[in-house]
């Protein structure tokens, strides 16, 4: 989980001026997502895995942090950081600035094992749900507190997150009703659709 070459990116600002910066920094985030799981794909057993990562960043434009196979530790700097989820149970603190939580796979965070994100601001940061394996076709909604629906008794193809007790965040990928990823997000922040960015997945 070091941070990417070069270490910093643009994001153009907050508020209204995040979109803009926002896809430039996701496709910086695809890139080194892939870059990411292809270097996973060579790594040998796992006593030769490399030891959770706990790092911290304070650039002045933002720092791309990734997660490795341990239980990682990235704490964000003033500005606007992307975080790239990983395997085990991560814990990321944006510490400010308009920041990109960036999910790539419902195994980055799933339901036992999940990730926390410790200090999500709602209509700042992003939580991105990109190239999830299995979302091609489907539309997101955010239920809020209300159960899950699935293909048999509501709208087919959709991918739903609703949020329970404490800032837990949930997940149904594949519209079966139940939940495949958990997020916790400890400070109990207010979301709603716009606090997620989905983008369909070509597989």
């Amino acid at each position: 989980g070091n941070l990417a070459e070069g270490g910093v990116l643009d994001l153009g600002g907050g508020g209204a001026d995040f979109g803009t910066g926002a896809a430039a920094a996701l496709e910086a985030a695809a890139e080194v997502a892939g870059g990411a799981a292809a270097q996973a794909a060579v790594v040998g057993p796992e006593d030769n895995l490399p030891p959770p990562v706990d790092q911290s960043g304070n650039n002045v434009t933002g720092s791309i942090f990734n997660s490795t196979s341990g239980k990682d530790s990235f704490t964000g700097g003033s500005n606007s950081d992307i975080f790239n989820a990983g395997a085990e149970a991560d814990t990321f603190t944006g510490n400010g600035g308009a920041d990109i939580f960036n999910f790539t796979s419902a195994s980055d965070s799933p339901v036992s094992g999940f990730d926390t994100i410790t200090d999500f601001q709602p209509g700042l940061d992003l939580i991105i749900l990109f190239e999830i394996s299995g979302t091609n076709g489907t539309t997101f909604d955010f239920v809020g507190t209300t159960a899950f629906t699935n293909a048999s008794s509501g709208p087919a193809k959709v991918v739903e997150a609703r949020i329970t007790d404490a800032g837990n965040l949930k997940i149904d990928i594949d519209d079966d009703g139940s939940a495949d990823m958990k997020i916790v997000l400890t400070n109990d922040p207010t979301l709603s659709d716009g606090d997620f960015l989905f983008t369909p997945a070509s597989s």
